[in-house]
């Protein structure tokens, strides 16, 4: 049997629904996303994390999901759309999404970006700009 977690289950549900309403819709649920995922990695980077690499990989993804966030951000604007963040205090989301996008991984030099060669290149160009290697 399959076990979910009701609450993420329904907030799932949830976004989705609402993302499906619009394109507009569908880039201010991703922002939401990216948020979350800021908010969550903050918290786990904050805490007592003694493992260097599980900390590297963190500050990864969060560089990821800065740069996800000026993405859907960019694309709300250019629909005439304006953002409020939810799960960021104002300045942050601002100083965020008003920065240039990061790129390469976290641990540059040390040859250990997630991409296919190792730089966060994929398959399709050269990846998100944040070593994920999604392009």
């Amino acid at each position: 049997k399959k076990k979910t977690d009701r609450t993420l289950q329904e907030l799932h549900d949830e976004l989705v629904a609402r993302g499906r309403a619009s394109l507009t819709e569908a880039l201010a649920v991703g922002a939401l996303v990216e948020e979350l995922d800021l908010s969550d990695l903050e918290r786990a980077l904050a805490g007592d994390l003694d493992n260097a690499d599980i900390r590297q990989v963190y500050a990864n993804l969060a560089k990821g999901s800065r740069n996800h966030l000026r993405a859907f951000s960019t694309r709300l604007v250019a629909q005439g759309a304006t953002y409020t963040p939810q799960h960021l205090e104002a300045a942050a989301y601002e100083a965020i999404v008003s920065s240039d996008w990061e790129r390469g991984p976290a641990n540059a030099g040390r040859g250990k970006g997630h991409g296919r060669d190792g730089r966060g290149r994929g398959g399709r160009g050269q990846g998100c700009g944040n070593g994920c290697g999604a392009g």
